[in-house]
């Protein structure tokens, strides 16, 4: 398939694909071989998925396979605060209209953008994760580092909450502008729901899919840079069961 490169780095393990379409193929034969082994040994699988440009290859090819979609959970790892449940700007919107709303699905959970107290929904939301244990991550790097939306600077390896509202980078907000989810930083909201960074890495497997060439500073900076909040991606060494896939053009800053 086309493979580029194979290493680990600190317990990570990494492959590195010649092109978008590949590394995401790679990366859903992946996680479909640990989705068949939960299967195999669990009645309820809870999977954390993200929404990006970045997973346009991923996800499409996950959906398409034939998979024990009845045994899972589905579980987002953000959300804009502001935005109604019906807004086509919405990241649930996004998963459910464009990916997983057509698939037999045990359950999918997301958080409410217009929730009155936006305190109380990090707190419903979080009683949720507990009571369905989360078994597959799949994560995404963010221009900055960020995983999920803990940009750089309220990332917290040891955040006490499992779900916490932050202000949007500027960095993340031209990716998104530029991604074309939002016409302007004005359309943009300021603030977001997300899954905080010890949530996102204690499931029991953990993916991660990066693709493209505005990713390869936070990717060699997760892989080889120092392990901190300055690049909140950097967590994946400090935990196992990782894997981690990129194409050439994420991994071009990569040594050798």
């Amino acid at each position: 398939m086309s493979l580029s490169q194979h290493f680990v780095k600190d317990g990570v393990d990494v492959y590195v694909y010649d092109t978008f379409e590949k590394m995401g193929k790679a990366a859903a034969d992946f996680a479909a071989q640990i989705i068949q082994k939960l299967a195999a040994q669990q009645e309820e699988i809870n999977l954390l998925l993200p929404i990006a440009s970045s997973q346009y290859s991923f996800l499409p090819a996950l959906c398409s396979m034939d998979l024990p979609w009845e045994k899972i959970n589905f579980f987002h790892v953000d959300e804009y605060i502001g935005l109604a449940a019906d807004d086509k700007r919405t990241l649930r919107n996004e998963l459910l209209n464009n990916f997983i709303g057509k698939l037999p699905y045990r359950g999918a959970y997301f958080m409410d953008g217009l929730a009155k107290d936006p305190k109380a929904e990090c707190r419903r939301y979080a009683a949720l994760l507990k009571a369905h244990k989360t078994d597959l991550s799949v994560l995404g790097f963010g221009d900055n580092g960020h995983l999920a939306f803990n940009e750089p600077h309220c990332a917290n390896f040891d955040d006490p909450e499992p779900v916490k509202i932050i202000d949007i980078d500027p960095v993340s907000k031209k990716q998104q502008i530029a991604s074309g989810y939002f016409k302007d930083e004005e359309d943009m909201p300021d603030h977001a729901f997300t899954l905080t960074l010890p949530t996102l890495v204690s499931a029991r497997y953990k993916i991660c899919v990066v693709p493209f060439p505005n990713k390869a500073k936070s990717s060699h900076d997760a892989l080889f840079g120092p392990i901190g909040e300055v690049c909140p991606a950097s967590i994946i060494r400090t935990v196992p069961n990782v894997t981690a896939f990129f194409d050439k053009d994420s991994a071009g800053l990569f040594p050798g």
